[in-house]
């Protein structure tokens, strides 16, 4: 894609990356939630880099660049809301049997 000043506009460096890292986030919520968690916080710390980038000087780059860094930083969000869910709920669930509260109604089966 060529710019009428002559030069070629760049994508955005750690685009790939973080849509890499959002969809991860989807997929490994379900375990414990912690990776999740991780892989979605680290994709929105370089979404927030790159942004910043595009925002400073957007003729610099392409903004199919830029489409596909919000798209990772939507599955980001996706993957850290899920992910704080699933946290939770495991969370939720070890104080349930560390209290008894489940045990009991376990013991009724046996």
């Amino acid at each position: 894609m060529q710019q009428e000043s002559g030069f070629e506009q760049r994508q955005l460096s750690n685009t790939l990356v973080v849509q890499v890292l959002g969809v991860i986030s989807i997929f490994v919520f379900w375990y414990y939630g912690i990776w999740g968690l991780i892989s979605g916080i680290v994709a929105l710390m370089l979404a927030k880099q790159d942004l910043v980038r595009y925002h400073n000087d957007p003729d610099k780059y392409s903004f199919s660049s830029y489409k596909n860094l919000k798209a990772g930083r939507i599955c980001a969000i996706v993957g850290i809301a899920l992910s704080t869910l699933v946290s939770l709920l495991t969370i939720a669930l070890f104080i349930a049997v560390a209290t008894g509260v489940i045990g009991n109604e376990l013991r009724f089966f046996q």
